[in-house]
């Protein structure tokens, strides 16, 4: 027997949430918000080898797409502003050129700083980037009946997902950040008598997660450094503050559970032995940070 389903929700079905809409009282209503999610799959499942052999199997794929927006605005200068700052003597050319690399001009002046003397007109910097997450979910089951007193199961569990690392204030910074996991037990149940039944489990357990850095220069340095530019612009240049990041995590497990059934009463005893490794790679602020 076998399951096919899909769930589909985005921002063409979706009503408008009224929070959203009284943004806008008087005007237009602009679209929905990007949010789109799908989640679709199938199970099946039967026998292999009549009253003796079973197997299952469950598949499903669940893509979310939003659009990701900063908490508070972060500004740039206009044109007009990185003109005026690249006349003033005492700025860094160099440095006036990352800024502008990776900070386009503000598109409509809101406010006004004060740079060597010279007031620069600076407006909100438009931040709308992609954010994703698509997760993949696999369990493959497999149940054999040994003889009458004895039962082996086996499981395996593979979970996939990969999103994207938002924590960098500019898109042009965020990275694909993979998570992997992986499952797999074997069980064996053996009854010694109608009301004393003990199982054995043996699993291992692997967990993988890795944020990256990606591969940008910078004039004058080995690597990108976190260049903040707070007081003025609330605008953080560079790569995630925290990576680069990795988990690697293994689980090696053992386990015997005995159970006894006397009249009214269930007695359970049992050891759970499990192996821990875990190894991590976090400097925080490895690259550097340079707050102005």
């Amino acid at each position: 027997h076998g399951t096919i389903w899909e769930y589909l929700e985005n921002r063409n079905l979706n009503a408008i949430n009224q929070s959203f809409a009284r943004q806008f009282v008087g005007q237009k209503l602009p679209p929905n918000p990007r949010y789109d999610q799908n989640r679709l799959g199938a199970m099946i499942g039967g026998p292999i080898q009549r009253n003796k052999l079973f197997f299952f199997e469950s598949y499903d794929y669940n893509p979310t797409g939003q659009n990701s927006v900063p908490s508070s605005a972060s500004y740039s200068p206009t044109a007009a502003g990185y003109a005026l700052l690249s006349g003033i003597p005492s700025v860094s050319q160099t440095l006036l050129g990352v800024l502008k690399q990776y900070a386009a001009p503000a598109p409509v002046a809101s406010g006004s700083t004060v740079v060597g003397g010279v007031t620069i007109p600076i407006g909100i910097l438009p931040i709308v980037a992609p954010n994703f997450s698509n997760t993949y979910r696999l369990l493959i089951s497999a149940d054999y009946d040994l003889s009458g007193n004895d039962q082996l199961h086996g499981r395996y569990i593979d979970n996939k997902t990969s999103s994207v690392d938002t924590s960098a204030n500019l898109p042009i910074f965020y990275t694909a950040e993979p998570v992997t996991s992986h499952l797999g037990t074997f069980s064996e149940f053996h009854n010694f008598s109608p009301n004393i039944v003990n199982e054995f489990r043996a699993a291992y357990n692997r967990f993988n997660q890795s944020i990256v850095v990606p591969g940008f220069t910078f004039p004058g340095l080995d690597v990108f450094p976190n260049i903040g530019i707070n007081s003025d612009l609330n605008l953080n240049i560079g790569p995630d503050p925290n990576a680069p990041q990795a988990t690697i995590q293994s689980t090696y497990q053992l386990v015997d559970n005995l159970t006894w059934i006397k009249g009214k009463h269930e007695l359970k005893f049992g050891v759970d032995a499990r192996d821990l490794i875990a190894a991590s790679t976090f400097i925080q602020r490895l690259r550097g940070d340079y707050e102005y």
